[in-house]
């Protein structure tokens, strides 16, 4: 290790660092450890190793852990539909997409267009194409979960937050 710093140990901790060499300067009972520029005041000093602390996660609320599982989308598996963990988007945006194209399927049994199969696109950009059972199977899988997560959100006594994964038939 090349010295770059020096750093004063009191209780394990780094109480201090400096870039002077504190050799002849303080009293000879502070214990001054030479470091690399890296050490910072907090760090720990245990058995000769200068570790940074650990930071703690911050814990989530019900709400925040349901707003958060709706950001990264619903995974979907299927050994009925080419869907091996695929990510679909559950933001508004998509919601409002699925819907549209739902109520067309629920109306007139087709995709829009009169399709009979068509292009669902998940959370990597990527499209898939599926048949209007398939669309609905999925459609209704992130419905579930959106709604789900609406009510953790909005505080409903009882609920939880769902799975962030799914199999549907």
């Amino acid at each position: 290790m090349t010295t770059s710093a020096w750093a004063l140990i009191l209780n394990g901790a780094v109480a201090e660092v400096t870039t002077i060499n504190p050799t002849g300067r303080f009293h000879p009972a502070l214990q001054w450890v030479p470091c690399d520029g890296t050490v910072q005041q907090g760090w720990t000093y245990v058995a000769g190793v200068f570790a940074a602390p650990v930071v703690a996660a911050p814990v989530l609320t019900p709400a925040q852990q349901a707003q958060a599982a709706l950001a990264a989308g619903l995974t979907i598996s299927s050994p009925t539909i080419p869907l091996a963990g695929v990510a679909f988007p559950t933001d508004l945006g998509a919601q409002a997409k699925y819907n549209s194209v739902q109520t067309n399927i629920n109306t007139h049994a087709t995709f829009p267009g009169g399709a009979v199969s068509g292009p669902i696109k998940d959370s990597t950009g990527a499209w898939h194409t599926v048949t209007t059972a398939q669309y609905t199977a999925i459609v209704t899988a992130i419905s579930a979960f959106v709604s789900a997560c609406d009510l953790v959100v909005d505080g409903y006594p009882g609920a939880t937050v769902p799975a962030s994964s799914v199999t549907i038939a």
